[in-house]
């Protein structure tokens, strides 16, 4: 795993360090960890994550769908 720095992260998604920073410390980048004080980010949090799928929602009340099931 290649561990890059808040500034490398900055260029790659054109934000400022300071909004990597926060990143990081909110836990939007997974994985990041803070090494001798110093945050680092693996670069597999900068690969796209799968957005999941929901089913949508039935418009029946649970109560409706105990009824005719």
């Amino acid at each position: 795993m290649t561990w890059l720095t808040p500034e490398q992260v900055a260029v790659e998604l054109d934000l400022t360090v300071p909004t990597v920073h926060r990143l990081c410390r909110d836990k939007e980048l997974p994985g990041a960890r803070k090494f001798a004080g110093k945050w680092r980010i693996p670069s597999t949090a900068l690969e796209p994550q799968p957005i999941p799928i929901l089913a949508p929602r039935s418009k029946r009340s649970a109560a409706q769908q105990r009824r005719t099931a």
